[in-house]
């Protein structure tokens, strides 16, 4: 296996996506890559630096840049479209800088990133993600080895994932248990070692409590239940005080700018009104 830019990406989010990417698996095009793809684009336009590739018999990684310190070592860069970073995105330039190291004996303590419409940048050090880059490696080293596709889990990253139609498909087939996703893998690990495999199995558990009105955490057994019988079920019915003056709000922002702008409306007896807000940073 040739380790690239899109292994090390996959390995972060799912190492089933590393698999696949490995066993070339037939994917879809997801618009979301297509508008970050275009967005780097256009920030890699604005930045001078250049792309550099290392390649040898293991390695074919691509960098967004690279440049020499005060101490002459190596520090690669990556460019992000977004307006805060990302933990994915430094995982993923301090794997990229291990593999370097690693393959190409280059010395780098440090990584940089450059990201946002400002070109803000934020130094990282390689030894405070020592430990994370380690679990990273050896996942990658696993889907080196591996035969056969992984036990895998369904995720938040799987709605941008070029290859969730096939995942969903054998999620689905086996009825499992990620699919009400509010279950980490650990927990979902304690009930298969019950016998617990599937939602249905799961919906046979859930007892209502003797005291229906203590308060209790979302259960995952309820929900299942509610998908088995096709019903909706109320754990306990909200106490709502009405006025005479009733207030809806709705509020869309883009979240990695910390821009928020606010749809209104106010209903009173017979007076309608509303309008539109831009409340800023």
């Amino acid at each position: 296996m040739i380790i690239n830019n899109g292994i090390l990406n996959a390995v972060i989010h799912c190492k089933n996506k590393a698999y696949l990417i490995k066993t070339s698996q037939p994917s879809i095009q997801m618009e979301f890559d297509t508008v970050v793809k275009m967005l780097k684009e256009k920030q890699k336009s604005i930045i001078e630096t250049k792309q550099i590739s290392f390649k040898n018999t293991e390695i074919d990684l691509v960098l967004d840049g690279i440049y020499k310190d005060e101490k002459n070592y190596s520090v690669p860069i990556l460019i992000s479209p977004f307006e805060k970073v990302q933990k994915a995105d430094k995982l993923f330039i301090s794997l990229q800088a291990y593999y370097l190291k690693k393959h190409f004996n280059l010395k780098i303590e440090k990584i940089e990133i450059i990201f946002g419409q400002q070109q803000k940048r934020t130094k990282i050090i390689l030894c405070k993600v020592v430990k994370d880059i380690k679990k990273l490696v050896t996942v990658v080293e696993q889907i080196e080895k591996a035969e056969i596709l992984p036990l895998f889990y369904k995720n938040a990253h799987c709605q941008l994932c070029e290859f969730y139609q096939f995942c969903d498909e054998k999620l689905q087939k086996r009825d499992d248990l990620s699919l009400l996703g509010n279950l980490k893998p650990k927990e979902i690990e304690q009930k298969n070692n019950r016998g617990i495999f599937s939602v249905k199995q799961l919906s046979y558990i859930f007892r209502p409590k003797k005291n229906p009105h203590r308060k209790r955490k979302f259960l995952p057994e309820l929900k299942a239940l509610s998908i088995r019988e096709q019903k909706v079920f109320i754990q306990k019915l909200p106490e709502l005080e009405q006025k005479e003056t009733e207030i809806f709000f709705d509020i869309e922002s883009i979240p990695d700018r910390d821009f928020y702008y606010l749809t209104w409306s106010n209903c009173q007896k017979r007076n309608f009104r509303n309008g539109i807000f831009f409340l800023g940073r």
